[in-house]
């Protein structure tokens, strides 16, 4: 191969089109070449510096490779010959002689192509070596995490267990803790109600045993049962008791009679019964019994009677108020035992749902999530069936699908982060991969939840061992009363 002839234009020395004469291809001789004929153009312009091999776009790059396969050298292109160069290489030694040969024919190009592409080939193989043990590091780390995790999931599983356990074991004490308050307030409502009803029927029978008596009674008896009959309509009802007490006692020691009240005992004109009755007042109303001790004792009794009746009312009274307040209190109580009941259950069918989830999953080859989008709707399918959007996050989570990150963006120089970083960034990394940290995080937060509830049973026990005790206190008292 030889140079033909060089076009010259668009130069300052050179304005107009300027092409040499043809070469001898005797004189310039640059190597062997397969075409015939071989046309490199080169375009100068303001912007562009543009390099065509037969009409073809190449690269400057493609171009000096080209040159210095052809001969051309890229430390001596004008072939000028040094002051002593011919001496010294007819000075030179063999291997110097033969590297000059080399570069006479241009394979030392190659050479040192060959030479740094080894390098490169050294380099990289070295890389990889070093990857390579990384790798392998990383490999016997991540078989130790996955055998520690396990471990781990064992022993919380132990643990949910046992704390799952513990807690419906405390819910069957509060449950029969509540049941037993509940049947003793019963209990004790029902006492006071068969209370009021005996203390009726014990009014009734006094009532019938005073009418017989006095239905045995001729004359005094007339005077008694008018008595007794004006006391009803202006007399309290301490007033009745203290009368039917008076006859137990006249019963009792065999008094015959009364002579009767005292308003129908005094005679006197009737222009001084105005002067009579406001200078007697309540007074006219009392019995005069043949015996006279006696008026003392329906004085006395009638105030004891009077004061008991209304202790023993206002006791009824407290005591319905305090089976009013229990009732309350136990219905509350019932209210908030359902509504555990119920957050336990919504933990139990979310953790179902987690595991079925999960199930299909590892089961399942194919998995059809569809989303329809409409102008008021936005719904989710998972194989045809109805799920909601928290639904979808949880499962795209459990199979790895980051919420931070969900089009895995490489950033700039995370990949350089992620060489340098330490043991422990790296192992929260693998989990982060494995879809591990989501089942960290849903960990916590159960067991955060757990330890609430249990802190609210607690609370809720200890309120009902002081609801127990003062219970206790209360049949103390009602026993030290009856007695």
């Amino acid at each position: 191969m030889h140079i033909k002839q060089v076009i010259i234009e668009g130069f300052k020395s050179y304005r107009e089109q300027i092409a040499t004469e043809p070469f001898s291809p005797k004189v310039n001789c640059v190597g062997k070449v397969d075409k015939e004929e071989v046309r490199l153009r080169r375009t100068i312009g303001l912007k562009k510096d543009e390099y065509f091999l037969d009409g073809k776009h190449i690269t400057k790059t493609e171009v000096m490779n080209l040159l210095e396969s052809a001969g051309f050298s890229r430390s001596n292109p004008y072939y000028v010959v040094q002051q002593g160069k011919i001496a010294s290489l007819t000075l030179m030694k063999d291997s110097e002689r033969l590297d000059l040969l080399k570069e006479i024919g241009g394979t030392r190009v190659y050479e040192e192509r060959r030479r740094n592409k080894r390098k490169q080939i050294i380099q990289v193989v070295q890389y990889l070596d070093e990857r390579l043990k990384e790798l392998d590091e990383e490999k016997e780390e991540l078989r130790k995490y996955q055998q520690l995790d396990k471990q781990r999931k064992s022993l919380e599983y132990t643990i949910y267990d046992k704390e799952l356990h513990d807690a419906r074991q405390k819910l069957l004490e509060v449950e029969e803790a509540r049941s037993k308050v509940s049947e003793k307030s019963a209990k004790m409502y029902n006492d006071v109600l068969n209370a009021h009803e005996e203390s009726k029927d014990l009014e009734k029978k006094e009532i019938q045993d005073s009418q017989k008596e006095l239905n045995k009674i001729n004359g005094p008896g007339a005077i008694v049962l008018s008595t007794t009959r004006i006391l009803k309509l202006l007399g309290p009802s301490d007033v009745r008791r203290g009368l039917n007490s008076i006859r137990r006692i006249c019963r009792e020691y065999k008094i015959s009679g009364v002579f009767g009240p005292i308003i129908e005992l005094l005679d006197c004109d009737e222009k001084y019964f105005t002067a009579v009755e406001v200078t007697a007042g309540n007074r006219v109303q009392q019995m005069f019994p043949e015996f006279l001790g006696l008026n003392y004792i329906h004085i006395l009794l009638s105030t004891v009677f009077a004061k008991l009746i209304s202790h023993v009312d206002q006791r009824i009274t407290e005591r319905v108020t305090e089976q009013q307040k229990i009732d309350a209190k136990r219905s509350h109580d019932k209210s908030e035992l359902e509504q555990l009941k119920q957050d336990i259950a919504n933990a139990n069918k979310q953790k179902q749902f987690i595991s079925k989830a999960l199930e299909n999953k590892v089961d399942k080859e194919e998995v059809r999530l569809r989303r329809t989008i409409g102008l008021k709707k936005d719904e989710y399918f998972l194989d045809g069936k109805h799920i909601t959007k928290t639904e979808v996050m949880n499962l795209l989570e459990s199979a790895g699908f980051s919420r931070s990150n969900p089009y895995y963006v490489v950033q700039q120089g995370k990949i350089a982060s992620l060489t340098l970083m330490k043991d422990s960034e790296r192992l929260d990394l693998l989990k982060e991969i494995g879809g591990t940290r989501v089942y960290e995080e849903r960990r916590r937060n159960k067991r955060k939840q757990i330890i609430q509830v249990v802190q609210y049973l607690d609370e809720r026990l200890k309120e009902l061992d002081e609801e127990k005790e003062e219970l206790r206190k209360y049949q103390q008292l009602t026993s030290s009363e009856n007695l």
